[in-house]
């Protein structure tokens, strides 16, 4: 989901001070009998929302994904567990169980935060996240001149199609980037190797009983 949407608010306004024009156009209209031309536009969804939600999914399968080359085996990928933690927890980082999340919105929003996130990432993952960083960017930049005019407007159209086809080149060039790697779920990862430290500890713990019942027996 857009961050706007979460939000139910518009949330790339420009400032609060006026230009000479804008100025004049307020007190012209308010002189008109039109009411104030300051009053707030009511959220509402747009297609820039629906290409953030684009977004946000190929985002998913980044962080939620180990990469790696070749056919999948049984003992790949060989990741500690603490490796294994640190990139749920990374993941769950922009993926909060609320929505309406301030890591989250920042993520997108600030200029430097996706791409420091992005950082801890491993390194073959890097070609992905700067492509969806540039997209970003656009997005974030094409939200701004659809709410240039807020709060006295909001006016989609002003977003050019030129957006479509750079989400189409951008997507088309993962597809491409991503045709040789084999991706594995993380949470599967680290629920599997949970799961096997559990089954060892159950046996060293069995086996410890068993030698001291042995012990035990002999004295």
């Amino acid at each position: 989901m857009s961050v706007e949407v979460a939000a139910q608010k518009f949330l790339f306004t420009p400032g609060t001070g006026l230009s000479l024009t804008e100025f004049n156009e307020i007190v012209s209209a308010t002189g008109q009998g039109e009411g104030t031309a300051q009053s707030k536009v009511p959220f509402f969804p747009n297609h820039l929302h629906d290409l953030e939600s684009l977004w946000w999914v190929a985002v998913w399968i980044v962080f939620y994904n180990y990469f790696s080359e070749g056919t999948p085996s049984g003992d790949r990928p060989s990741l500690t567990s603490g490796e294994v933690e640190d990139q749920v927890n990374l993941a769950r980082s922009l993926f909060p169980p609320v929505l309406e999340s301030t890591t989250r919105r920042d993520a997108f929003q600030t200029l430097t935060s996706f791409p420091n996130i992005c950082d801890k990432l491993s390194d073959n993952k890097k070609t992905f996240t700067q492509r969806l960083d540039l997209l970003r960017r656009l997005l974030i930049n094409h939200y701004g001149v659809v709410e240039a005019r807020y709060p006295r407007s909001v006016d989609p159209d002003a977003s050019n199609d030129g957006i479509y086809d750079a989400f189409k080149q951008l997507f088309f060039n993962l597809k491409t980037d991503s045709h040789n790697l084999v991706l594995d779920f993380i949470p599967d990862i680290y629920k599997a190797q949970r799961n096997l430290e559990n089954s060892k500890r159950s046996r060293s713990e069995s086996t410890n009983d068993t030698r001291v019942a042995r012990k035990t027996q002999r004295t």
